[in-house]
């Protein structure tokens, strides 16, 4: 579905020549890897699976190299949660590493295509934007209709720029960002915006 340039530009990364893919009993590819053997070590680059047939058909996979290689390495294949989850007994050591960040340039747009929870009320928002401040102000939220209004009395959580996108994108939950303060709002507020935050992993592999 993508166009040349984007596959030439994959391909000029030059980190990897092997790609294995997982297919079900259909013939419908179910997830990928993008790998390489390095001596005796085998490198994982990247992991996309649409099930846990398909990832753990990847993971025997590489188990079958377990007479060639000494070590897996591998990064891009999940939450360290989630992989931990993946193995019976997992013995291996894990590194995380925090380098991506995301703005949100129009809070308005991004709230309106955003597929909230079904919520019983409307929700309201407080949003703190120093840079780019036609983000800042109150938005009422009721399913996928979103407006700014010029106040309400009714509940409202307010929160920065920073956390809101860190909470939108699965990264952080309300209760948290309320716990560490980067968030302010009542205990029946972030009640509120705990069901109406889907309960979803946002993850982002490529680079710049």
């Amino acid at each position: 579905m993508r166009d040349d340039a984007w596959w030439l530009r994959l391909a000029r990364r030059g980190y990897t020549k092997e790609i294995a893919v997982y297919c079900d009993m259909n013939g419908v590819t179910m997830g990928y890897m993008l790998f390489t053997l390095d001596a005796e070590v085998f490198k994982v680059h990247e992991m996309v699976t649409l099930n846990y047939e398909a990832e753990k058909g990847l993971w025997r996979f590489i188990g079958t190299h377990g007479m060639m290689v000494d070590r897996v390495v591998a990064k891009n294949v999940g939450s360290l949660r989630d992989v931990s989850l993946a193995f019976p007994s997992p013995d291996f050591q894990k590194r995380e590493i925090l380098d991506f960040m995301m703005r949100i340039v129009d809070v308005e747009a991004f709230l309106s295509k955003y597929r909230f929870e079904w919520t019983d009320n409307a929700l309201y928002l407080q949003v703190e934007d120093e840079i780019a401040p036609w983000n800042e102000g109150v938005f009422e939220i009721r399913g996928s209709f979103v407006k700014r209004v010029e106040s309400t009395k009714e509940p409202v959580l307010a929160i920065t720029i920073q956390a809101l996108g860190q909470m939108l994108m699965g990264f952080a939950r309300p209760r948290d960002l309320v716990h560490y303060e980067k968030a302010q709002g009542s205990d029946i507020t972030v009640e509120a915006w705990e069901k109406a935050i889907p309960h979803v992993r946002s993850d982002f592999y490529d680079a710049f």
